[in-house]
């Protein structure tokens, strides 16, 4: 069946970018419609949840509509190879993001909370970097393939939402990966793929 994808975001990186990358990485045309905010309030009740990321899936048999960000990028990750290679890796891909989203949180909570609060919450998420990094490490050390990568001997999207993640870390923190070469070299590595390499040249640094 014939897959043609749009996605529609906010012209920010956010949870849109991760499923930039994957739709990148997967090789395959998409509209990246970046949205502007005052075009947000005449968009929100088409919908299904009334937030974006959205994409929409035209296929043969119609258009089709898919809304929350992880689900979006697993369904890509399924659809374009990078889910794993059997139910026990794409559990762990699952694994993985979920536990990143628990430090995307803090860091959620530092950069939007209120002001009074950002320091000692910029201290509560770089507190808990080095603890995730190493827990990160251990999974890049216990693959059984010695690939270099999370879970597989192939890139899966959950070294493509590391690799993103720590960017946004190194936007505030350049150091923020100092003492955990492992994880440095799979940055490296997801980031010097092709099409992905192509892709960041394009679009440059995260700010």
């Amino acid at each position: 069946m014939t897959m043609k994808y749009k996605l529609v975001y906010f012209d920010v990186a956010g949870r849109g970018e991760v499923i930039r990358l994957l739709l990148h990485q997967a090789g395959v045309e998409f509209e990246d419609n970046r949205i502007k905010g005052e075009q947000w309030p005449s968009l929100k009740p088409e919908m299904p949840f009334g937030q974006i990321p959205v994409l929409y899936v035209y296929t043969d048999e119609g258009t089709k509509i898919l809304a929350q960000s992880n689900a979006i990028a697993r369904f890509i990750a399924r659809e374009h190879g990078m889910n794993g290679k059997d139910s026990w890796e794409s559990a762990q891909c699952d694994m993985l993001v979920d536990s990143m989203g628990d430090l995307r949180d803090l860091y959620i909570k530092w950069k939007f909370g209120p002001d009074a609060d950002k320091e000692s919450n910029k201290a509560k998420l770089f507190e808990s970097v080095p603890v995730f990094l190493t827990r990160m490490t251990k999974f890049v050390e216990a693959n059984p393939s010695k690939s270099g990568y999370l879970v597989s001997s192939e890139l899966t999207w959950a070294d493509v939402y590391l690799a993103h993640f720590l960017d946004v870390l190194k936007a505030v923190e350049p150091n923020a990966l100092a003492g955990h070469p492992k994880i440095q070299k799979l940055q490296e590595k997801v980031w010097s793929l092709p099409r992905l390499k192509a892709y960041l040249a394009e679009r440059g640094p995260l700010s």
